[in-house]
């Protein structure tokens, strides 16, 4: 009886590891309950870094966590992309295309650097695409946080407050009902971020009406 009970063990161990693969060249974890032969669920990992110039005052999305890494003149970005959709698409939806249309977008103002999300969606009920956001800011940088470049919150089907944008080789990001334009930053696979992960993670679907973390 012992024995066998180990043997069922080992075999729900193997399932669940083989539920969820990961690729360190491109930074990404794959795998989900919600996932069918239409979606491809995940999470990837990118990193960009933006230039401060003079700027020393920060407004990001409220949500963000921050710290302070001393490398003067640079703002980090640590974007970790998760896809938790459980609908039926038309088309098949992949974690791998999801992240090169989600990421972030700056523009500076009054002496202050903006930093927001783009690309961003809750269904309401079946899940959506989210990015749990991390900035590492020079030290002495005042950091501002606002809801205004969040998800909004509430029921229903909610998207980013920025949109992207493209006509040719122009690529921008804008809030809807204004002209300024923002720099949409994509970045890079995080691999150093990736790596420090549980390789026992896997990502599932947040729960309907709520952003992932």
């Amino acid at each position: 009886m012992v024995r066998r009970l180990r043997l069922v063990l080992a075999v729900v161990a193997l399932a669940a590891a083989a539920s969820c693969s990961r690729n360190p060249r491109t930074a990404i974890i794959y795998g989900s309950s919600a996932d069918t032969a239409m979606v491809a669920n995940g999470t990837a990992f990118d990193r960009a870094t933006i230039d401060m110039g003079d700027c020393r005052w920060i407004l990001v999305p409220s949500k963000t966590e921050v710290e302070f890494s001393g490398e003067p003149a640079r703002l980090t970005l640590l974007m970790k992309k998760e896809m938790g959709f459980m609908g039926h698409p038309s088309e098949r939806v992949t974690i791998d295309e999801a992240r090169r249309k989600m990421g972030c977008a700056y523009r500076k103002r009054d002496g202050k650097i903006l930093v927001g999300k783009f690309g961003e969606f809750d269904s309401g009920k079946e899940g959506g695409k989210f990015i749990s956001l991390k900035v590492r800011a020079p030290a002495g940088t005042v950091i501002e946080r606002s809801d205004e470049f969040e998800l909004p919150s509430g029921a229903g089907a909610r998207t980013s407050p920025l949109a992207l944008h493209q006509e040719g080789k122009d690529v921008w990001c804008s809030i809807e009902g204004s002209s300024e334009h923002w720099t949409p930053v994509f970045g890079d696979p995080d691999r150093e971020t990736f790596a420090q992960q549980s390789t026992e993670h896997s990502p599932g679907p947040p729960a309907a009406g709520k952003p992932g973390g």
